[in-house]
């Protein structure tokens, strides 16, 4: 890994003779891609560039194909966070051409010879999914989105250069420190946490809520980003380990349901999620009152009062009426297939407190107005 401002001259020394990379449709000129393709140009190395459509299964195989045909010993995703899912993808059916992406699971081998190095990109705060070994792609439009996990997802080298988020308008990092604070605060509350992911939660807990309320301030400092980015990236390794909370799996259900930005929505649930959850978690939540107050963090309500004032200082929408522009009645309507979706996500079974069906559609109905999660 290499980190802080500079961090893509590292692209330059990473082996290989050929690499592919994989952009986003319209990026081919964007300063990030000329300077990644640059940096690879110093050392007379040969750059192939390829746009592919993000949360795009079809894409991965399409990308993958593609290194294969030219030869690629180096496949580099540079982009957002479905772009960087993709690129995954793509090098771990580099070795097993004609394996179906919905094969992709942690207990299986995958066949087939070594795919090739996968370097990560993101251009974005917030995501951190440039750390896990989990991608979320779709078959088509109207395909649900799949979780593929597998150890062949994870990168081999990540570069987080805070100057590719230079461009990010304000709004959209203070929304990108939200959907990071999530993965922390939800994996604090799993199930399947440990020492390690802890620790890293509560570090990347630290640094957002002490620096995210600066963004939306007419200076803020000139290595604010730079620190978002790096506790992204604590909060996405965090969630690998814990698995995604509940709040993101209903987030990847939910969002690509009505066209949202998932990182909204997942933001927009948090608070009833937490608390749903406090109770089973309510030792490790307790720990952070240094950073979110005392009060916050006696009983589930506060928590979710505490972090809804955040999300309003931030300008991040603090329940679902926000965050999605549907009228009630057709959330309700839908909730059907949207539970049925979430619950296919390891983040409802790996949660503190496990919800029934009926548990998860009331939740949703909750976060829509922010009433009391009193069941």
């Amino acid at each position: 890994m290499s980190f802080g401002p500079g961090a893509l001259e590292s692209l330059a020394s990473v082996p290989g003779d050929r690499a592919l990379l994989l952009v986003e449709p319209g990026a081919a000129g964007s300063p990030g891609v000329l300077a990644a393709r640059e940096q690879r140009a110093k050392q007379g190395k040969t750059v192939e560039l390829l746009e592919v459509d993000a949360l795009d299964l079809g894409g991965a195989a399409r990308a993958a194909a593609r290194a294969r045909e030219c030869g690629a010993d180096l496949l580099v995703g540079l982009g957002g966070e479905e772009l960087l899912d993709v690129a995954k993808v793509a090098s771990a059916l580099g070795g097993s051409p004609g394996l179906d992406p919905a094969e992709i699971t942690p207990l299986v081998d995958l066949p087939g010879g070594p795919h090739p190095p996968l370097v990560l990109i993101p251009c974005t705060v917030g995501p951190g999914n440039e750390m896990s070994w989990t991608a979320m792609l779709k078959r088509s439009r109207e395909d649900p989105v799949r979780e593929l996990t597998h150890r062949n997802l994870a990168a081999d080298w990540v570069l987080l250069e805070p100057l590719l988020a230079r461009s990010l308008p304000p709004a959209a990092v203070a929304l990108g420190a939200a959907d990071a604070l999530s993965h922390a605060l939800e994996s604090l509350g799993s199930e399947w946490s440990d020492p390690f992911s802890e620790a890293l939660a509560k570090q990347a807990v630290e640094t957002l809520l002490e620096r995210a309320p600066r963004v939306l301030r007419p200076d803020p400092p000139d290595d604010l980003r730079e620190h978002l980015l790096i506790a992204s990236g604590l909060a996405g390794l965090a969630q690998a380990h814990a698995q995604m909370g509940m709040g993101h799996a209903l987030a990847h259900a939910l969002a690509p349901r009505f066209g949202v930005s998932h990182g909204k929505v997942a933001a927009a649930l948090l608070p009833s999620v937490l608390e749903f959850t406090f109770l089973a978690a309510r030792e490790k939540y307790r720990q952070l009152g240094r950073w979110l107050g005392e009060g916050a963090v006696r009983s589930g309500p506060e928590i979710a009062g505490r972090v809804r004032e955040l999300w309003e200082a931030l300008g991040v929408p603090r329940n679902l009426s926000l965050a999605i522009p549907v009228r009630r009645d057709d959330l309700v309507g839908a909730l059907p297939s949207v539970i049925e979706a979430a619950e296919r996500f390891t983040g409802v079974v790996a949660s503190g407190r496990v919800p029934s069906t009926t548990e998860l559609s009331r939740l949703v109905l909750c976060a829509w107005d922010g009433g009391p999660v009193d069941f």
